[in-house]
């Protein structure tokens, strides 16, 4: 019989890779025992088995080496072309030329919340997000959009949802959901970066709607890869982009799906259209010196739309279409400034800068132009007056103060005997005093150029006032008429226009709410009823950094619908954490009977009951004399307005006396039992013997 023999190769080959510098790090040098039977490996017999086994290393060690072509170790630098470090050698180096940098993972700051009881959303009460701890605005931006009822629609996207949103015990503060726990893979939920942005905003708008918690936060959105590759102040413009592309992505029949689009075309002198641009979100600088000037949005924007259009025959820029929900970001570069400086309209027409007004807009900016060069003209004439600069162009003097200076000089010098009747200093005089009869003539006349100059101011304002106003005519423009729903006026507060029963006191559908998150205090949280006025200043006032969110008619008349079930679930999931915490925080800790032997209810005569809950303080119940009537339970003092000691009725506790006559009848009834079998046991062994 012939058997087949299976070879198993218990030590596989040790080989180094070629590449021997490249990312792999080579191995340890082959075993001896898998490297028997390869050449250079013949044993000499007159060698000791210590012998034997040093030879073998040496010999393991070569053949490693030759056979990956390894060579001696050599000083130096490979690949001169390459960046390498070493001693500093230089007393200056180019700081543009090196840094240090963070590692891709390094600690970061934590919001530490407040106790469960100072999270409690109080009645009627909007719910919010904690502020980011990285700066951007999209905890306000995703509030504000909820508040707006087809924002609030549009997120909600109810056409594309899961039959379930998962859980996580802590997602309200920050942690993500892992969406390959629900199992969904394929179709509606296939697990995409793009299904992620829309199911994670749909948990926020229900979060904020049915939440018992007065706060939540949208780390959980905002650690999404797409948004972590964005710089903090272009976070919230990028989730509208994201979002608006997921949904579309997802072929979702949602009709607010480009609700946050806004296009725009620019032409060129020719008035051929040169270039076409969809905008989610305006993000606009505002230049150092309209910063300083008291310059409305309307102007802010006017420079974005039409810049330099008639001055330098550049391209006109205009809307084509405007959405109906219109983001606006203000930032101000200037680290000494503390806000925009940026007048903020209540109602924002945008009428002036469709390609329907065109013509209207040229006449406009032709107009303005005309009344600028005249206040040039006035400025530069006034400056002549007042100013006198030096030769060297360095220094500027007040003219008439200079021309009154040298006068004195020359009369002081006249005053001390020096004769000043020589014909060049008598020229030099006589022309001083001619200049400044001059001067002092247009002097007088400044009030009158000074009301040509006011007059030119008031005509710029009522052209900039163009299209800001409604027309007393409903079918006369302006018709593109947007009013503002929400101000996220720096990283910890927010102003939000929110929904209300109109009542005496706020007869208004619509009341403005601030509220902050006050990092580092014991109660960081702060909700307020707010007026217009003051919202509008801190728009102004607060913050190098402001962002508005206006809304059209058409956004505020949509139908409010209900949350889907799924949500509905998925928030009372939540709530239902929240209770636990509340309840864990807020119980008293019970203290539970103490533990006894089991001979000790034979044992002690004098057994007693003891218990602490529901604020009774603890007595003895003796079971021995059923007929002693001294009080069984009194109340604890914490509890009780009784004075200490005080005893309470009888009839208050029946029940318990009740319960302890039975006990001891029953004690009485175990006892007889026990005697009985114990004879019997005893009968027992009598009869055996």
């Amino acid at each position: 019989m012939v058997s087949a023999i299976i070879a198993f190769a218990v030590h596989a080959q040790d080989t180094l890779n070629p590449q021997i510098f490249n990312d792999n790090a080579p191995s340890r040098p082959p075993s001896r025992v898998s490297m028997k039977g390869t050449r250079g490996f013949e044993a000499i017999p007159s060698m000791s088995l210590a012998e034997r086994e040093d030879y073998e290393m040496r010999q393991a060690m070569s053949q490693s080496m030759t056979d990956n072509q390894l060579r001696g170790q050599e000083n130096g630098i490979t690949a001169g072309n390459n960046p390498h470090f070493g001693p500093a050698t230089r007393e200056h180096y180019d700081t543009q030329k090196w840094t240090m940098t963070l590692p891709s993972t390094f600690a970061q700051e934590i919001l530490e919340n407040p106790d469960p009881p100072d999270r409690r959303r109080g009645s009627g009460d909007p719910a919010f997000f904690k502020p980011s701890l990285a700066g951007h605005r999209l905890p306000a931006l995703v509030k504000i959009l909820q508040t707006i009822p087809m924002g609030r629609e549009a997120l909600l996207n109810q056409a594309y949802k899961l039959p379930d949103y998962g859980y996580e015990e802590d997602w309200w503060d920050g942690v993500p959901i892992d969406m390959k726990k629900l199992g969904v893979v394929s179709g509606i939920g296939r697990g995409t970066e793009s299904d992620d942005i829309i199911y994670e905003t749909q948990r926020l708008i229900a979060f904020l709607e049915e939440t018992e918690r007065a706060y939540g936060s949208v780390e959980a959105l905002a650690q999404i890869p797409t948004f972590k590759n964005h710089p903090d102040d272009r976070v919230a413009g990028h989730f509208l982009e994201a979002w608006t592309s997921a949904t579309v992505e997802a072929h979702a029949d949602n009709p607010f799906a480009t609700v946050f689009q806004t296009a725009s075309m620019t032409t060129d002198s020719d008035e051929r259209e040169v270039e076409s641009l969809l905008h989610h979100f305006f993000d606009i600088s505002v230049p150092d010196a309209d910063a300083d000037s008291g310059r409305d949005l309307y102007e802010i924007m006017d420079g974005q739309f039409w810049g330099d259009y008639l001055e330098n025959d550049a391209g006109y820029h205009c809307l084509e279409k405007a959405g109906d929900i219109l983001c606006i970001q203000l930032s101000c570069q200037r680290e000494e400034d503390r806000g925009t400086g940026v007048k903020i309209p209540a109602v924002l027409y945008l009428d002036r800068y469709f390609a329907s007004s065109k013509d209207r807009v040229q006449d406009l900016l032709r107009t303005k132009r005309t009344v600028r060069e005249e206040l040039k003209a006035i400025d530069d004439s006034s400056d002549r007056i007042l100013r006198y600069k030096s030769p060297t162009g360095d220094t500027t003097f007040d003219a008439p103060n200079l021309l009154g200076r040298v006068l004195e000089h020359f009369a002081s010098v006249a005053g001390k005997g020096v004769p000043l009747d020589t014909s060049e200093n008598g020229h030099v005089i006589e022309e001083l005093k001619t200049l400044a009869d001059s001067v002092s003539i247009k002097v007088a006349s400044r009030p009158a150029l000074q009301n040509t100059r006011n007059s030119a101011v008031e005509k710029l304002k009522e052209i900039s006032r163009w299209f800001t106003t409604a027309a007393e005519d409903v079918r006369e423009p302006p018709h593109y008429r947007y009013t503002l729903r929400g101000v996220s006026s720096s990283n910890e507060t927010l102003y939000v226009l929110e929904r209300h029963v109109p009542n005496i006191i706020e007869p208004s559908e619509w009341q403005w709410w601030k509220l902050t998150y006050s990092k580092g205090t014991t109660q960081p949280v702060s909700k307020t009823r707010a007026q217009e006025l003051e919202v509008l200043k801190a728009a102004k006032d607060d913050s190098r950094l402001a962002l508005l969110v206006y809304a059209s008619e058409n956004a505020l008349a949509v139908e409010h619908t209900e949350l889907p079930n799924q949500l509905k679930n998925f928030v009372r999931a939540d709530n239902l954490n929240f209770s636990a915490e509340l309840e864990k925080h807020e119980s008293p800790k019970v203290t539970t009977l103490s533990k006894r032997k089991v001979g000790d209810r034979y044992g002690n005569a004098d057994e007693s009951f003891h218990s602490s809950e529901d604020g009774l303080e603890a007595v003895e119940i003796p079971l021995e004399d059923s007929s002693e009537r001294s009080p069984l339970i009194k109340k604890s003092s914490s509890s009780s307005p009784r004075q200490s000691g005080e005893e309470v009725s009888e009839s208050d506790f029946g029940p318990l006396r009740a319960y302890a006559t039975s006990l001891k009848e029953m004690q009485e009834t175990n006892d007889t039992a026990a005697k009985r079998t114990l004879d019997g046991y005893n009968s027992d062994l009598e009869m055996g013997e």
